[in-house]
């Protein structure tokens, strides 16, 4: 009698298996939500950049951020972060523009990548103002609140002039 109610239990959850339905295809994401805020973020660093707003700056940074900058070590942390920006704004008059080239977003991740160039004029008014232009991709996190924070962001300067078309 046991072998007759193992199979028989076999059976009828073989049969119900094979009656299920599968489940639906998981919802696409709406991300165009998340892009558009990565974008007025991005827009804010800029005009905080420009404005020499380090908490403006830093507003929608994690905590536990890393930046890594060219021929140098990596940055931790946000105070460490608002000290060496604290360092690089008071060097000169800095004007930033920059494109967001590329925007994906994965759930509860995404990533930001562009171009930036910066024109430096000294603070002193001698010398000529300087202009650097290079590279950049953050990857941000989702926050508790529901917000984008920069948590890992890399970067690199443009050593060569453009070719030319």
């Amino acid at each position: 009698m046991n072998r007759a109610m193992s199979a028989g239990s076999l059976t009828t959850l073989m049969l119900a298996l094979a009656c299920a339905q599968a489940p639906p295809p998981a919802a696409e994401l709406d991300t165009a939500a998340d892009e558009a805020v990565l974008r007025a973020d991005n827009e804010a660093f800029l005009e905080a950049f420009n404005a020499g707003d380090l908490a403006g700056m830093a507003a929608n940074t994690a905590d536990d951020i890393v930046q890594m900058p060219e021929d140098g070590p990596d940055i931790v942390g946000k105070a460490a972060i608002a000290a060496a920006d604290s360092a690089f704004i008071a060097s000169a008059k800095l004007v930033q523009t920059g494109n967001l080239d590329e925007i994906a977003v994965w759930g509860d991740v995404a990533m930001t990548r562009g171009t930036w160039e910066i024109t430096a004029t000294p603070n002193d008014g001698n010398g000529a103002p300087t202009v650097t232009r290079g590279k950049w991709l953050v990857l941000h996190k989702r926050a508790a609140d529901g917000s984008w924070q920069a948590w890992r962001h890399i970067w690199n300067r443009d050593s060569a002039a453009p070719a030319a078309k």
